[in-house]
This record gives structure tokens, sequence and C-alpha cells, in this order.
């Protein structure tokens, strides 16, 4: 996920050429990933306590946001396209909270937030955007096809 972040352009580059315009939509929307996980196995506890149309309600909820949110993020000049995708982050934070609620509501299941399974992923997501940077910007001093270049990067960063 920091992986593509990171390689947005990079990786647009590889698969387009020369046209690399959606590389900064791409690094945006990757954010969204962590949400959408989070999101989807909150719906699927949803649905096995038997709560089956909770994440359906959440998601049309959530889709009035995004409705809302693109509108007006598009029409922020320094954003344009880019609003669009932040109203899709923004969107599915909006469902994953929505359906951790509702777990929590109807589970009655208190998670005990410590500090080190805070910070043990992020430690680690910052450990692997490092590598993965660093993979691609030593490759890049070198002769090898920028191709080559950004797929052994995305390979360090999986």
């Amino acid at each position: 996920m920091a992986g593509l972040a990171v390689l947005g352009t990079p990786i647009m580059r590889t698969l387009y050429g020369a046209n690399t315009d959606g590389g900064d939509v791409l690094a945006v929307l990757a954010l969204c990933l962590a949400f959408v996980m989070l999101g989807q196995l909150f719906a699927a506890v949803l649905q096995g306590m038997g709560k089956f149309y909770l994440p359906i309600w959440n998601l049309g909820i959530a889709a009035v946001f995004k409705y809302i949110l693109t509108y007006i993020l598009t029409g922020v000049e320094s954003l344009n396209v880019n609003g669009a995708a932040v109203a899709t982050v923004i969107t599915y934070m909006i469902y994953a909270i929505l359906n951790l609620y509702f777990v929590k509501k109807y589970s009655h299941y208190h998670v005990k937030e410590k500090i080190n399974s805070i910070l043990k992923p992020i430690l680690a997501t910052i450990i692997m955007t490092v590598l993965t940077l660093a993979c691609y910007y030593g490759l890049s001093l070198t002769s090898i096809d920028f191709r080559i270049t950004t797929f052994l990067s995305v390979a360090v960063g999986a």
C-alpha cells in the first residue's frame, strides 16, 4: 500500500509510457486500500453477527458523502481529478468507521489499544516505504531499464 503510494508515477510510466498523468491519483487511491480492507473486515463481522443489512446501509451513507465530496473537491482548482481520489479515501474511511462503530455496539467487545499494536504496523510501513524508495532511487542511478527498476522496487515493497 505505501509502496504503491510512493511509486504511483513510476508504475504509471511503466504501464503507459510517457503519460504519467494518473500517477498522483494512483498514489492517493493507494491510501484507500487500508480503509477498504478494514471496512470489508468489519462488514464480514457484522454479517457473521446476523446484521446483514448494516454494512449495506453504511455503504449507502458513505456513497452520499462520496457524491457530495466529489462534487466539492473536484471543483477545487488545485485538486481537480485528485479531488475525486481524496473523496474516495474519505468515503471508505467513513464506511470503515461506521462498520467499526456497529461491531463495537453489537458485540460489546472492547479492543484494548496497546501502543505496540499500533506502533508496530506503522513502523513496518515506514521501513517498507524507505526500502522501496531506496531501491527505486538506487536502481535509477544505474543503467537498468526503468521498467525493471520499478518492478524490482515493487517486489521489495511487497
